[in-house]
């Protein structure tokens, strides 16, 4: 009875692993050499394809092993299947992660697994845990992951297994949109830091080949409508980067190892609260993380800015008509047009 308890939550651990192992180990990028006009997207979804693929073999190979070594459960078939549903709600997550932030993503992977093991009622009940854990196991995809493997294991009851397979189809959609979104967006700064990981020889890096689109329309319709205004703001915060940028990254940096500092005192003083402490280090390690992503994308902004500064008239009225293409959002891009046909 013990080892079919526990069942849900190691099947769980293993299919994230597995899903995480799979987007560390092979190649994220897809190879273009023959391929013409190959947009984002298909770059992304081609690419995961073959990933749920294996993906799906490991889900089968600790499912059936579960089977095998007596898990009990009212029906091995749906079992099975939902463990090969979660391992793809899994993986879209993982990849998500990996091919929007690169080794950053992964790192918030790790994270998450990391506060999904105490925070998703796994081995404890969850009223059994600190208010930290219990405030987040409604947003964790392990608590409805061990969930549906524990209405499998124990009985059926009411549609709680249904509202956790739909809980995890959220996850799996809010993922794609993650995923697609953020590549078409933030491509040229995986681009760019997966180059300067590179640089330091200590990292292996893959070179990002598929990208959307490299300026957004803003930038394009205020070079159009004013030239020197938008040069004069492209100026002045390539002078405020240049001045303060290192600093507020140093500055972040500096504030996330003070913090962890303190929370290890904390655990000292306070052993009875370590794993809420646990919970907001690793909400420490994000907001660390996110604030570096974020300074890095500003970043590159500029410089896309002082591209798009150079481009000659026509050839930023064809990048505008190229995004009009993309977006299909004619009546949008008509009002935008307007101001600038008047200047």
């Amino acid at each position: 009875n013990y080892g079919s308890g526990m069942a849900p939550l190691f099947t769980n651990l293993s299919l994230w692993i597995g899903a995480f192992m799979l987007v560390v180990l092979l190649r994220q990028e897809v190879d273009t050499e023959g391929v013409e006009g190959l947009t984002v997207r298909q770059a992304y979804l081609g690419r995961f394809l073959l990933l749920a693929v294996l993906n799906m073999v490991q889900a089968l190979l600790v499912s059936i092993g579960d089977v095998v070594i007596g898990v009990q459960m009212t029906s091995a078939v749906v079992f099975v299947a939902t463990a090969v549903f979660i391992g793809l709600v899994y993986l879209s997550i993982i990849y998500a992660l990996a091919l929007s932030f690169g080794y950053i993503g992964k790192g918030v992977a790790i994270l998450l697994v990391i506060m999904q093991i105490p925070g998703a009622s796994g081995i404890y009940p969850i009223e059994m845990m600190p208010g930290f854990f219990r405030a987040l196991f409604p947003f964790f995809p392990f608590t409805y992951g061990i969930n549906a493997m524990r209405e499998i294991i124990g009985g059926f009851y009411d549609a709680y297994y249904w509202r956790a397979i739909g809980m995890l189809l959220l996850f799996a959609a809010l993922a794609f949109i993650l995923g697609i979104f953020s590549r078409q967006r933030l491509g040229n700064f995986a681009r760019l830091f997966n180059r300067e990981l590179s640089d330091t020889g200590l990292f292996v890096s893959e070179d990002v080949q598929i990208l959307g689109s490299r300026r957004r329309l803003t930038q394009i319709v205020q070079a159009l409508t004013d030239r020197d205004k938008f040069w004069e703001q492209t100026a002045r915060h390539a002078d405020w980067f240049d001045a303060h940028g290192r600093t507020v990254v140093r500055i972040t940096l500096l504030v996330g190892v003070l913090v962890t500092v303190m929370l290890l005192g904390f655990a000292w003083i306070f052993p009875a609260a370590k794993a809420t402490i646990l919970g907001l280090w690793g909400v420490l390690c994000l907001l660390v993380m996110g604030s570096l992503v974020t300074l890095e994308y500003l970043k590159h902004n500029i410089v896309f800015a002082a591209e798009v500064g150079d481009m000659p008239v026509s050839e930023l009225e064809k990048a505008l008509k190229r995004e009009e293409a993309a977006t299909h959002s004619d009546a949008v891009l008509d009002e935008i047009r307007e101001p600038v046909k008047h200047k």
